[in-house]
């Protein structure tokens, strides 16, 4: 006999009618082992409980509830869930959702469609008594294959671009750890379309750290690179904590490129007590034994380029009246002599004297006791004094003047310098020199004023010195 059921309705799960009628096609049909339907129309399993009552499945010797839906559609299942065709979960797997499609698949979507602060995916809990399980972990068949997450994507694409990509409060951010020593990287940004800022960081507090980067062995902590894309990629620098590197091939006169730069800048009321830096260069030396040279900061420059062009190891600049080089402590050497500098700086750019550097100042004040301990005056070629007229010396950049004449006295009305306060040297080699005193036909700053208004005579070999007065603007009579 078949069963055909018109209406299920049975305990509050099915009320089954039950009509018999002889060979006629049969719409539903119920026995101990299953519910089939064998017409086009959906199989309906409805539960019209008056009180509400769940729609409860159960099953084992033990009746265990395995499913339950609500009375408004709310579902509850027990026990692992597979997804998918021919997939079943593994040991200690809760769910496992896999037969995902080769070309566009997707095992789970969630649409935040018409949702302003809502969260799609919350693993919540992590750690809650004391686990150091993961909340969310992505892996591979392959080491190297694929992409673990992706946020985002090019603007129109099928990965639309996001306000943020990943939001993280609490604890360790990011924490990435290479297959293999040495391999791998741990953060790549940008790739074929950079951002604007590949990164920023702000971290505020006592002994707070923006970025801390440890490179042992002959690693490098931090490489800085701007330069135009027609330089190659620059190389790391073994045993380096920072290096700042720029290049350009820009064609303007006024361009500036910079590598490294430190700035400092304060506001507010301030105080005596405190100090703005904007580089600090230190270093100490622990060696007990052939300790080397130790350098706060080192600056070096070469140049290459004809024309106009200058190599500047450091410069140093500040407002007018303020100091720009200080030496607070230790001895300061400008030039020097091999055997007394450091090994490291045995090297001398002056080519008449390898063994010594010289120093070049263009005004040199000393507010307490200058001591040298040799002097060396550098002395012009000689200078042809006309034997008529009234020569005006323009004076070189030398210490010490010769000086050719006539055996008539060649007459000499002023001598013309860019330098105040000067100290000067005349030295006759040939023939005889007057110096005319107060002439009217030199400009008042380039006369020469002696002792009772006499003109003095230099004979051969005869040496005079004059010092510029700078309160009178006239050239005395030093000694003679």
């Amino acid at each position: 006999m078949r069963i055909q059921i018109l209406r299920s309705h049975l305990a509050c799960l099915l009320t089954i009618l039950v009509l018999v009628g002889g060979t006629r096609s049969v719409a539903q049909i119920v026995r101990t082992s299953g519910i089939e339907n064998s017409t086009s129309l959906p199989l309906v399993i409805t539960n019209r409980s008056t009180n509400n009552l769940p729609l409860r499945v159960v099953s084992g010797s033990a009746s265990v509830r395995s499913l339950e839906i609500g009375s408004s559609g709310y579902t509850w299942l027990l026990g692992p869930v597979s997804v998918g065709n021919g997939i079943g979960t593994a040991p200690l797997e809760s769910m496992r959702i896999g037969a995902i499609a080769p070309l566009g698949g997707r095992g789970l979507t969630i649409s935040m469609d018409a949702t302003t602060s809502s969260t799609g995916l919350l693993v919540s809990d992590v750690g809650a008594t004391g686990s150091t399980d993961a909340g969310i972990v992505i892996a591979s068949q392959s080491n190297g294959i694929g992409t673990g997450l992706r946020l985002g994507g090019p603007t129109g694409a099928g990965r639309p671009t996001l306000g943020t990509g990943i939001d993280i409060t609490g604890g360790t951010g990011v924490r990435y750890n290479a297959l293999v020593s040495g391999s791998g990287v741990a953060i790549d940004i940008g790739g074929t379309t950079p951002p604007r800022r590949g990164m920023e960081i702000v971290a505020a507090g006592l002994q707070h750290a923006g970025i801390i980067a440890r490179a042992y062995s002959n690693g490098m902590g931090i490489l800085g690179v701007s330069q135009s894309a027609v330089f190659d990629s620059l190389p790391l620098a073994e045993r380096v904590g920072v290096r700042g590197h720029a290049a350009s091939n820009s064609p303007f006169a006024g361009d500036t490129i910079i590598g490294v730069m430190g700035t400092t800048q304060r506001g507010g009321g301030g105080g005596s007590q405190t100090v703005s830096i904007g580089v600090l260069g230190r270093t100490a030396s622990a060696a007990t034994n052939n300790a080397g040279t130790a350098i706060g900061v080192l600056g070096a420059s070469t140049t290459q380029a004809a024309g106009i062009s200058v190599a500047v190891g450091g410069v140093f600049q500040t407002d007018t009246g303020q100091i720009s080089l200080m030496a607070v402590s230790g001895d300061v050497i400008l030039g020097g002599e091999k055997p007394q500098l450091p090994h490291a700086f045995q090297i001398s750019t002056y080519r008449d004297m390898i063994t010594r550097n010289r120093t070049y100042v263009h005004h040199l004040f000393a507010s307490g006791l200058s001591q040298i301990s040799s002097m060396a005056t550098s002395a012009s070629p000689v200078i042809e004094v006309p034997p008529t007229g009234e020569a005006l010396i323009i004076v070189p950049n030398a210490m010490v003047l010769r000086l050719k004449g006539s055996a008539a006295g060649s007459p000499i009305i002023g001598l013309r310098t860019d330098t105040g306060s000067r100290l000067l040297t005349l030295l006759v080699t040939e023939g005889v020199v007057q110096l005319i005193d107060e002439h009217p036909l030199a400009a008042p700053a380039e006369r020469m004023h002696f002792k009772n208004d006499i003109n003095l005579f230099l004979q051969q070999d005869d040496m005079i010195q004059l010092w510029y007065d700078q309160e009178i603007q006239r050239w005395r009579c030093y000694s003679f």
